[in-house]
């Protein structure tokens, strides 16, 4: 079922972090851009704006507590390294009193390290060392803040355009 959402789905969502994010529109399903377990990232759009963001809508309805701990984890963690370099930014963290649970992250366009290195077949020592210097100029500034990413890899890389 694909559904077109053009009204303020947040409306009745509480945002944790009192700023002023009420007003994201979720547009398109269809602009999905992954999937996981427990939840779906997808294009959303600031009605006033129109800048788009990835936003991150998670089911806590199929989590197990152990689960909701480490969702809780992970948004302290992406709190605490939002103004990182070369670090995806979460601008608004909103919640509803049941099931979900909605990331409004900065969207980075060129998708995943993996893919591009798939769709390239070659990568030059150039474009090797500025991804590494990338990732290691993240890991400083993470682990300066006491936080661990543990589980890098090119599928998790994400790049800002294509």
């Amino acid at each position: 079922m694909t559904l077109s959402i053009y009204c303020t789905v947040l409306f009745s969502i509480h945002n944790t972090t009192n700023t002023t994010f009420t007003h994201i529109l979720l547009t398109h399903y269809t602009l999905q851009l992954g999937y996981g377990a427990f939840a779906t990232v997808f294009v959303g759009k600031h009605r006033k704006h129109g800048t788009e963001y990835a936003v991150k809508k998670i089911d806590r309805s199929k989590m197990f507590w152990g689960d909701r701990d480490a969702l809780e984890d992970e948004i302290s963690n992406l709190k605490a390294v939002r103004d990182g370099p070369h670090v995806v930014k979460l601008y608004e963290v909103y919640t509803n009193i049941s099931e979900y649970c909605f990331l409004v992250m900065e969207l980075m366009q060129g998708g995943e390290l993996f893919d591009r290195i798939i769709q390239k077949r070659t990568f030059t020592e150039k474009e090797a060392r500025d991804v590494t210097r990338c990732m290691l100029e993240a890991l400083k500034y993470m682990h300066g803040k006491r936080v661990v990413h543990r589980d890098l890899k090119p599928e998790n890389l994400l790049l800002p355009v294509s």
